[in-house]
């Protein structure tokens, strides 16, 4: 059966893109995705594609059926011819069509194609998506708009300068730990802690469970519920109000601080603490209710002897 080959006469607007390898052939690809869909149509970009899939790298052969076409790219065929045209005449395919003797003029057996760049283009690195960067800061006005260039050659390694700002402006977030102050400062608050401890401890009218006491004391400083000050001079005015009661009736130590004792009102009939000033000559009534009730407390320390 005698075939015949024809050669379109759109070859003139273009030149065949020449691959020698899948990177070649994906170049080719890739550039006719970043083409304007003003220049070629996305449905003709998709058969393009397709096409370009069926080209052999080790061949260099291209001729896959129009039916074989039409069913990869679910178009029917009349639509994938008009297709064929369409890339041809914007030069992104060179199609050679044989014909068959049974079959009508319009219809071709098969095809050969070839895999070309118009010559209005330069370069084809220059349309290839993955040297598009977008903006640092994108106009408003022209949303999306995109800056060609040939430093990226891998989509992987394409960085936005957004990003980059945002990932430094977090990590600048990031608060240096706080000094360490050593374990003479440690020691210092301890020393002060303990002192002030003493001062209670000799304040308060009953003295029993110290250590149970010393826990009580330092639980109510470290959580800042009263001073140290605060807790001596409360400790000062309940050794007034129960100078006159005897030893079982005033409570533990910790026990008045763990129920927060320390921040009751002072008795008003008892005379308030030692803070006060008394006139020159006036009796100091807290020192004698103080020695009375370490009497009381010596004389039932001898009793339970």
């Amino acid at each position: 059966m005698q075939q015949h080959i024809h050669a379109t006469a759109t070859s003139h607007k273009s030149r065949t893109h020449n691959i020698t390898s899948f990177k070649d052939r994906d170049d080719w690809i890739k550039a006719i995705v970043a083409v304007d869909c003003e220049e070629i149509s996305p449905t003709a970009k998709i058969v393009a594609i397709r096409i370009a899939l069926h080209h052999n790298v080790e061949s260099g052969q291209c001729n896959p059926s129009l039916p074989a076409v039409a069913l990869g790219t679910g178009m029917s065929e009349r639509n994938v011819r008009r297709m064929l045209n369409e890339l041809e005449e914007a030069g992104w395919l060179i199609v050679h069509k044989s014909r068959g003797g049974r079959c009508s003029l319009d219809i071709y057996n098969s095809h050969t194609f070839e895999l070309s760049v118009p010559l209005t283009r330069t370069r084809l690195s220059a349309l290839n998506p993955d040297t598009v960067v977008r903006d640092k800061e994108p106009n408003p006005d022209k949303p999306g708009r995109l800056t060609r260039t040939n430093r990226v050659a891998n989509p992987d390694t394409v960085v936005r300068q957004e990003n980059c700002e945002i990932t430094a402006k977090r990590t600048a977030k990031i608060e240096s730990p706080p000094p360490d102050l050593g374990d003479q400062d440690s020691g210092r608050r301890q020393s002060d802690d303990a002192a002030d401890f003493e001062r209670f401890w000799n304040a308060y009218p009953k003295k029993v469970d110290k250590a149970d006491a010393r826990r009580a004391y330092l639980s109510v400083i470290r959580k800042k519920l009263a001073t140290p000050e605060q807790m001596i001079a409360a400790a000062q005015h309940y050794a007034v109000e129960q100078s006159g009661n005897a030893r079982r009736y005033i409570k533990n130590p910790a026990t008045w601080l763990n129920k927060g004792s320390y921040a009751n009102d002072p008795d008003p009939g008892s005379t308030s603490g030692p803070t006060q000033h008394r006139p020159s000559g006036a009796p100091d009534h807290i020192g004698i209710g103080m020695e009375i009730a370490r009497q009381i407390m010596a004389e039932e320390a001898q009793n339970g002897q």
